[in-house]
């Protein structure tokens, strides 16, 4: 989830760059400027590919970021890109909360985990232990 929420925040920055009525690579830049992650640092090559004209490769990279990729590389190129960036914002921030909703059904079983792992058996040992030992003493 967490490099979905660096596209996300990355892509949703550059939106707001470009209802502020600025140039695709102006907000590209602008927004460089103000993130360091992975995403980013993804985004800073394709620019320096794009500017040096080799091809950037993006066959290694998850599909979320392809696409993100894509998007951004048809806007420097000049090409109108707010209405499908305004729609994959939206897919991202949806796939985002799906999987937030999975990762909280998942956590009243995470969190009884410990309790029958580790606090059960000693709780278990506390008070059987003495009857144990009163039953052994009765006996012998």
């Amino acid at each position: 989830m967490g490099s979905l929420a660096s596209i996300l925040r990355f892509l949703n920055e550059i939106r707001w760059e470009l209802e502020s009525l600025c140039s695709f690579s102006m907000a590209v830049k602008t927004t460089l400027a103000s993130q360091s992650d992975d995403f980013s640092l993804e985004v800073c090559r394709l620019s320096q590919a794009l500017e040096s004209g080799n091809h950037f490769k993006m066959t290694h990279l998850p599909a979320e970021q392809q696409v993100a990729l894509h998007l951004i590389r048809r806007g420097l190129t000049g090409e109108s890109v707010l209405a499908p960036l305004k729609s994959f914002c939206e897919e991202l921030e949806k796939k985002i909360i799906r999987q937030a909703h999975k990762k909280i059904k998942k956590m009243p079983t995470k969190s009884l985990m410990p309790i029958f792992l580790f606090q059960w058996p000693v709780l278990v040992f506390l008070f059987i232990y003495p009857l144990v030992k009163a039953f052994w003493q009765e006996i012998s």
